[in-house]
């Protein structure tokens, strides 16, 4: 005879009496963390300890006893001859609503990133705004979070639902525990969501944000570092997200300089455009929209600033008394960038040939260019669109909020 009943997460698994302060199990502290979300499951049926008079709260959580805790209220149960397991139908309806991949072992310990796929997938797989985008960069393992799991995990996150843990990873395939299921279906009932803080990015603010919908910075400690690092903003529905993050790069082998000058070995301070692209290698599939050059052995660009060519790329040797013979610098102008420093009303002495280029191998500073290992730089190259404005901030830590 069919009957609705209460599921326990085990089988013989006892339900202790719950006092109204709480409750009482031998291993679960009256102020444990947990303890609220516990004394709720434990009143509405939901959860149960073990005969031994524990909780275990550090044990991890089954996929069957995550699939009980948050569906026992949808299903019904025929207990009358045990010919299939108890968790059978709860898994059955964590699979038809999305929430579990169909064959998945329901003995097996509920990793965190599954656990945040599955709330989600309850809720109706909602989309998140892209505000909630910046909550990436509350957790240091990011990039590790597959593609197909990373929607939810920025839902659980701006819902309140589900936190990094305090090292600032998500810890996609550590185990759920006990206590912390209980805490996530608390939530669902409505025990109260975690406080949610978007974070704030250094581009914000900033003047060239106002006109330009991709920022690429580069900063160092001081202006004379020579190590830099490189990070990527674009503009999404009006805000801002980092596409890339602290990407290492080098500057000038003495640093950066304002109002930088010819032959000082140094990086120019300030806020550029980007002219076109050009490499030694073919074209690696940048923006329709932005010019790649390929260099040939007759590619040269004039340093020689009595020239009217000064600081300009130009096919000849010519009788320049100043150049560089492009062919020559070879895997560190495999791709390049140019960017508009001293370009478009070119001063004398000033200098030229300011790119961003592929570092070198052994990680020195440069002439005055800014270089990057080649994948960095081809991600930034194919990602870099014009209609964007992009924007290219060279300076010291301290000084970006000048731009």
């Amino acid at each position: 005879m069919k009957k609705l009943i209460t599921l326990v997460l085990a089988l013989c698994c006892l339900i202790l009496p719950v006092a109204a302060e709480g409750p009482r199990f031998s291993d679960v502290p009256m102020d444990a963390w947990y303890a609220n979300a516990l004394a709720l499951l434990l009143e509405g049926g939901l959860v149960s300890g073990f005969p031994d008079g524990t909780f275990r709260p550090q044990q991890s959580v089954t996929l069957a006893e995550f699939c009980a805790m948050t569906l026992a209220d949808r299903v019904r149960v025929d207990d009358s001859e045990g010919a299939v397991p108890w968790y059978t139908p709860y898994v059955a309806l964590a699979v038809e609503a999305g929430a579990l991949p169909e064959g998945a072992n329901p003995n097996a310990p509920m990793p965190r990133l599954e656990a945040a796929s599955f709330l989600w997938a309850l809720e109706g797989k909602p989309a998140v705004p892209t505000l909630s985008l910046r909550l990436s960069e509350t957790l240091n393992d990011w990039a590790s979070i597959p593609k197909a799991h990373q929607t939810a995990v920025l839902w659980a996150l701006h819902s309140g639902m589900m936190v990094g843990l305090g090292d600032g990873h998500f810890a996609s395939d550590a185990a759920l525990t006990r206590a912390q299921a209980v805490t996530l279906v608390g939530r669902r009932l409505g025990l109260g969501l975690l406080p949610v803080s978007i974070p704030v990015l250094p581009v914000d603010g900033l003047t060239a944000a106002a006109t330009s919908q991709q920022i690429v910075t580069v900063t160092t400690a001081s202006l004379q570092d020579t190590q830099a690092v490189v990070n990527v903003y674009e503009q999404v529905d009006g805000v801002w997200l980092r596409v890339w993050r602290d990407l290492p790069a080098v500057a000038g082998i003495k640093g950066l300089m304002e109002n930088r000058k010819q032959s000082t070995l140094t990086a120019p301070v300030g806020d550029f455009g980007i002219v076109f692209a050009f490499g030694a290698k073919e074209n690696p599939g940048v923006h329709a929209g932005l010019e790649y050059r390929d260099i040939t052995p007759d590619s040269y660009w004039v340093l020689d600033s009595s020239s009217p060519l000064y600081n300009r790329w130009t096919e000849g040797r010519g009788d320049f008394k100043d150049r560089e013979h492009l062919e020559s610098f070879g895997y560190q102008y495999n791709y390049a960038l140019v960017l508009d420093f001293n370009y478009h009303s070119p001063v004398k002495g000033d200098g030229g040939a300011i790119f961003m280029h592929v570092a070198t191998s052994d990680g020195k500073g440069t002439a005055g260019c800014i270089g990057l290992s080649e994948s960095d730089l081809l991600g930034i190259m194919r990602w870099l669109d014009p209609g964007k404005t992009p924007r290219v901030i060279i300076c010291p830590e301290g000084d970006l909020g000048r731009y």
